[in-house]
């Protein structure tokens, strides 16, 4: 059975990676079907990040 929040998960961690001057790699944790836990580290502190999909998407706006 696929996870949803996988691709996301792995795309949020490539650009903390690529963006900042992070030590070790971002882990990412599957915590239930519809939720991620990031483990990423920030000037030699770890931090978890929660990653769930907001249910009412925001508008966007329109493109031209």
């Amino acid at each position: 059975m696929a996870w949803e929040l996988e691709a996301p998960a792995r795309r949020v961690a490539e650009i903390l990676w690529s963006e900042g001057q992070q030590r070790l790699p971002a882990e990412i944790m599957r915590m239930d079907d519809g939720s991620a836990a990031l483990i990423v580290d920030l000037d030699g502190v770890d931090y978890c990040l929660l990653m769930v999909r907001v249910p009412r998407q925001r508008p966007r706006p329109a493109s031209n």
